[in-house]
């Protein structure tokens, strides 16, 4: 009798090392998941600029020589900055956004003596509504 209950803790330690090993796998995973679907909320939270900042001229230049402006640029103002660098936070669906696509003169005259985030076209389209 007593081999058959040596025979069931063995067996029994085997499993639970098997289960342990499991576990331990599946915990060392869960960071990686849960990372990877926070990077994928920011990330869709968040669309890049050329500038995300920039004071305009009383003309709605900017100072800066050569200009961070360029034709068909987007000047967009109070957008607020992601933690990532080079982002502008995107604004919600519902909010109603003031902009001003840049002239070929590279001005945003609406916008003079303000401060705006300079997006591409392809950038503010991301989330600029008609």
């Amino acid at each position: 009798m007593s081999e058959t209950i040596k025979d069931q803790e063995t067996s029994s330690e085997q499993g639970n090392a098997g289960r342990r090993r499991l576990v331990r796998g599946a915990m060392a995973l869960a960071p990686v998941v849960l990372t990877l679907r926070s990077g994928a909320l920011a990330a869709a939270s968040c669309t890049g600029a050329k500038v995300v900042s920039v004071t305009l001229d009383g003309n709605g230049t900017d100072s800066q020589n050569p200009s961070r402006i360029a034709a068909g640029d987007y000047c967009v103002p109070n957008l607020k900055v992601c933690a990532t660098p080079g982002k502008v936070e995107t604004p919600p669906l519902d909010q109603i956004l003031d902009y001003e696509v840049a002239s070929n003169d590279k001005k945003c005259p609406t916008f003079a003596n303000k401060t705006v985030a300079i997006l591409s076209s392809t950038s503010a389209h991301s989330f600029i509504r008609p």
